[in-house]
């Protein structure tokens, strides 16, 4: 579905960055631009800046820089026509779509309602027909309830793997449409990828079906399937329960994280309505941000294994970098809660809740379990393995008193952990920085680049440049990138930045201009800046002739080449001498 260029301009012209980045951030005025604390990346000084002017945003801590739009994208993990949806709203616009056909104009909305309907049949198949004897018996040894059944909408795919596709394409889905969906092979377009499983379906947090999750009942490998990623689902972005939960969480002021959909499920039997699950992979930085809009508090439960202990620690520097207190519980013996649910009761589920230990001192204790501290290299290793963690504590009290733990733990004394874990921090973040300075090339800014830069932060200058200098005097690639996108920009009458940036193929190079146009460096005497840009790269143009000729001038005078080939050399290096002068006697 392609939002029609004017209704982009005229959200643009109605609505006001600041207050879209409003609703997420607290801003302060400063001077033409407004700061805040990164609603991406945790933070103590204000380094996220807005400016109305421009309509862009950009942090100068995580480098995430863009539009309202991106803004949008990125804080609610929504696709641009939802985000666009959303500013059409709030700018009381009607959002009407361009395209050929109803399917090219809705291919969203089409998704969506294709899964709403499937949903449906899956979950009739489960609870009404014959064919779904053998899934419910299944879920009703896994103690599954009805209750649960209807609020999850969990169902069941036909065990014939060609049902579902001749049942589609008997409602009038053409093979381009199901080859989208995700449900089918690749290899095979009519063969189902779901067959006799449980189906659960996946929400949005708004409560939209956007993939399916399915689970084998006859002990099948794999295990489970998961829809492949379409433009409605990625599952980096996604939690199996949210939707379900939102309401419990905000209540409890608490989550917690299981590993699985029948986790998750388990959790709502025992009455626990606030429980949620990664789609088959770990903790995402994606879904932890998105866990933080409902709760500052989270409880994560893994398996007491080499794995679940891998992804509880990964899990537990996500939720602290999110900004979430984070607790641990481990199930004792292997199991996890939906065995507990099973065989023990929700009395043991909720013990087992009661039971969670603060983050830090679960990776304090598994740490110091696996290196020990008897020597300094022991200690050593105990420090090192719990500084990511640290150093994505925000509150100062709170990454003392943790320090202190592990001065006691490693019988160190506390002030000189607190200068290792300095030094450790300190490292990491030299290494970053140099490879964040590597990518963007921020000390490598040569005139080409520096005068692009400066006319796609004001295109109005652009036409300008273009009749001064072409393109074949610019030898930085990122300068000739910035000139093609500005010139196909030109030519379609769409010559200003929110037109430009997409044209950009490089991501550091967007980058750099959301940088400086957050900085406000190239605001102020523009005209000159554009002036001496094109005058400082036509001398080196003109010199860099001048030398081509000088030296054939000396190779002529060696060969000793007809006279008339060196009179035309020399009329032309003595035209390039006056040019040089004009260009230095306007500079002056």
């Amino acid at each position: 579905m392609r939002i029609p260029e004017g209704v982009i301009e005229e959200i643009q012209n109605r609505v006001d960055i600041i207050d879209v980045v409003g609703d997420y951030v607290t801003l302060q005025q400063r001077g033409s631009r407004f700061m805040g604390l990164c609603p991406f990346h945790n933070e103590k000084t204000p380094s996220f800046s807005v400016n109305r002017e421009k309509n862009l945003f950009y942090c100068f801590g995580c480098h995430k820089g863009g539009t309202m739009f991106t803004f949008l994208m990125e804080i609610e993990s929504i696709t641009f026509v939802e985000a666009a949806e959303r500013l059409a709203q709030k700018a009381g616009i009607e959002l009407n779509t361009e395209g050929g056909t109803e399917e090219s104009q809705s291919q969203r909305r089409l998704l969506e309602d294709f899964y709403q309907r499937i949903s449906g049949s899956f979950h009739y198949f489960l609870t009404e027909h014959d064919m779904g004897a053998p899934a419910r018996e299944y879920l009703r040894q896994r103690g599954v309830s009805d209750e649960i059944i209807e609020d999850f909408q969990i169902g069941y795919a036909p065990e014939d793997r060609r049902w579902l596709y001749r049942f589609l394409r008997g409602k009038n889905y053409s093979d381009e449409f199901l080859a989208r969906t995700g449900l089918f092979s690749k290899r095979y377009p009519d063969v189902s990828i779901f067959s006799g499983r449980v189906i659960f379906p996946i929400f949005s947090p708004g409560g939209r079906i956007m993939a399916f999750g399915g689970r084998s009942i006859d002990g099948r490998d794999p295990k489970y399937i998961n829809s492949p990623e379409t433009e409605i689902f990625q599952k980096r972005r996604s939690l199996f329960g949210l939707y379900q939960s939102i309401k419990g969480i905000k209540e409890a002021e608490n989550v917690v994280v299981v590993e699985g959909y029948f986790d998750v499920i388990a959790m709502f039997q025992a009455g626990i309505k606030y429980a949620v699950a990664p789609l088959g992979t770990a903790l995402t930085e994606d879904q932890g941000r998105m866990l933080r809009r409902y709760s500052k508090n989270a409880v994560l439960i893994f398996d007491d294994d080499s794995a679940g202990l891998k992804a509880a620690w990964r899990g537990l520097e996500i939720i602290e970098k999110s900004g979430i207190t984070g607790q641990i519980a481990v199930p004792e013996g292997g199991k996890d809660p939906a065995d507990i649910m099973l065989n023990e009761g929700s009395i043991s589920m909720h013990n087992m809740l009661k039971s969670a230990s603060n983050g830090f001192d679960f990776l304090l204790e598994k740490a110091v379990a696996r290196y020990g501290y008897g020597n300094a290299n022991a200690k050593r290793r105990v420090l090192e393995a719990l500084a990511p963690y640290l150093g994505t504590v925000e509150s100062e009290v709170v990454r003392e008193d943790y320090l202190k733990a592990l001065a006691d733990a490693i019988h160190s004394g506390f002030e000189a952990v607190k200068a290792d874990l300095r030094a450790v921090l300190r490292k990491k973040k030299t290494r970053m920085e140099g490879q964040k300075a590597t990518e963007v090339k921020k000390t490598s800014i040569g005139s080409d680049l520096f005068l692009m830069l400066v006319v796609v932060v004001n295109c109005n200058f652009y036409e300008k440049v273009r009749n001064s200098i072409s393109i074949d005097q610019l030898h930085d690639s990122s300068a000739r990138e910035l000139y093609i996108a500005l010139e196909d920009a030109y030519r379609q009458d769409e010559l200003d930045i929110d037109h430009v940036i997409p044209r950009l193929e490089s991501e550091d190079l967007q980058r750099l201009i959301f940088e400086k146009i957050a900085t406000g460096e190239f605001e102020v005497n523009v005209e000159d800046l554009v002036k001496d840009g094109i005058r400082n790269i036509r001398s080196k143009a003109l010199r860099k002739k001048r030398e081509e000729v000088i030296e054939e001038i000396k190779s002529i005078a060696i060969k000793g080449s007809p006279r008339d080939a060196l009179k035309e050399l020399l009329s032309e290096k003595m035209y390039l001498d006056e040019e040089l002068n004009r260009i230095k006697g306007d500079a002056q």
